[in-house]
């Protein structure tokens, strides 16, 4: 009886240690994820002071097209596919989210589509890729970094599914997700993300929805055309922005975000799947 009361205690004391552990190893990768955050927005401001542009490819700063007429250029989200298929923003129709949300309030699908490792490339210098055939970046011949500046030092990684910088160049967080990064292309000091951008995800719940501040620090324009009337349909109220040149986030420890196209108050930007998504601003 004295064994086993023994055993009984040992294991419930080995069972408390593996949750410890567990929790701590949880917290360590939550510190890497803030640190790479930071050292990501870091990189991409000190490439704009050197070039007095952000690291983007002539792609990403094209306008796109709406009934014939170009559309004004626009904020850019990186993170809207991945080569390997994780950590993908979805639609509600499962599909990927459009690339750019337009000066009209309208969302404007694009043929063009990019990933971080765009973004990596030009901060870290890179011509090629380290997959198969070593394809060309958009860097290719130092384009977009002409001074072969390093202006990003990231952890580089094998394969395409582990943390770090993959051999597909895209910078993936502690739980091997791919960071996202919005860029102010537009350069009026305020980023609009592919994601955060939508009021379904922060704009505050009833009796608060129209307020001019949304969740997570961000905020709903007083210029046209990017304020809306408190009574416009939902989709022309899609103008939440970071005051800031560049938005970086991760998905966080649970590798998910809600698109909450239900407008649910428990899928907002504060809670369910997206409360644990490290942020930058």
């Amino acid at each position: 009886m004295e064994v086993l009361v023994v055993t009984g205690i040992v294991g419930t004391l080995g069972g408390l240690a593996l949750v410890g552990v567990s929790k701590a190893n949880q917290g360590s990768k939550e510190t890497v994820a803030k640190q790479e955050v930071r050292g990501l927005v870091e990189a991409i401001l000190s490439y704009e002071e050197t070039y007095g542009r952000l690291p983007a490819s002539k792609q990403a700063n094209t306008p796109s097209f709406c009934g014939g007429s170009p559309l004004p250029p626009r904020d850019y989200t990186f993170g809207t596919v991945a080569q390997d298929g994780r950590g993908t923003l979805k639609g509600p129709n499962g599909s990927p989210l459009p690339s750019v949300i337009s000066q009209t309030t309208a969302l404007q699908p694009l043929d063009y589509q990019a990933n971080n490792s765009e973004v990596i490339s030009i901060l870290m210098d890179l011509e090629n890729y380290r997959t198969s055939g070593n394809p060309q970046t958009v860097n290719w011949g130092h384009r977009y970094n002409p001074k072969g500046i390093k202006f990003l030092d990231a952890k580089e990684s094998s394969g395409v599914q582990s943390p770090g910088v993959g051999d597909d160049l895209v910078y993936r967080d502690p739980w091997a997700n791919p960071y996202i990064v919005t860029l102010d292309l537009d350069h009026n000091n305020r980023s609009w993300d592919n994601f955060y951008a939508f009021a379904h995800v922060t704009e505050k719940p009833a009796p608060d929805e129209d307020s001019q501040n949304g969740l997570v620090g961000l905020k709903r324009p007083n210029d046209a055309p990017y304020s809306a009337p408190a009574t416009a349909h939902p989709s022309d109220r899609h103008n939440f922005v970071a005051k800031e040149s560049v938005m970086v986030w991760s998905f966080g420890p649970d590798g998910m975000v809600d698109f909450n196209v239900s407008n649910s108050a428990n899928g907002k930007a504060n809670r369910g799947k997206n409360k644990d998504n490290l942020l930058s601003w």
